[in-house]
């Protein structure tokens, strides 16, 4: 476990795991009280799209516990690729591409995205209490 503190809020960082993927999960407190869980996955590909298949698997995982997402998009900066769903993998790490969904509660907001930079994916889940608001990033 690791505390650190963002902004005006403190933060407990723990290693596990989210669906048998090896993460990072942040629990964020302010005023004393846990308003958001975020999980990061940090799991080694071998190739760009291999990301595309645990971002599906979380997102059905997700859609089990929360039902379909409220919000389902993927979000071209550059839509070059588009068409060629054999380069999305690339155009992930390079940040042209982003693929969310989202799901709201009465009392939960559940973000998902897979997003890259410099060649880096990052698959994250992030769970934020409709109490609290806005939350920080990390």
């Amino acid at each position: 476990m690791r505390e650190k503190t963002v902004g005006e809020y403190q933060v407990l960082e723990f290693t596990g795991e989210f669906a048998g993927m090896p993460a990072a999960i942040f629990y964020y407190f302010g005023d004393g009280q846990l308003f958001q869980g975020a999980y990061e996955i940090r799991k080694p590909y071998s190739e760009y799209e291999d990301h595309l298949g645990d971002f599906v698997r979380a997102k059905s995982l997700l859609s089990q516990r929360y039902g379909a997402p409220t919000r389902d998009e993927m979000v071209w900066l550059n839509s070059r690729d588009r068409d060629n769903q054999k380069r999305w993998g690339r155009a992930l790490s390079t940040g042209q591409l982003v693929l969310r969904a989202d799901w709201w509660t009465p009392d939960l907001e559940v973000s998902q995205a897979l997003m890259g930079d410099s060649a880096q994916i990052t698959l994250a889940i992030t769970l934020t209490s409709e109490a609290h608001g806005t939350a920080p990033s990390q």
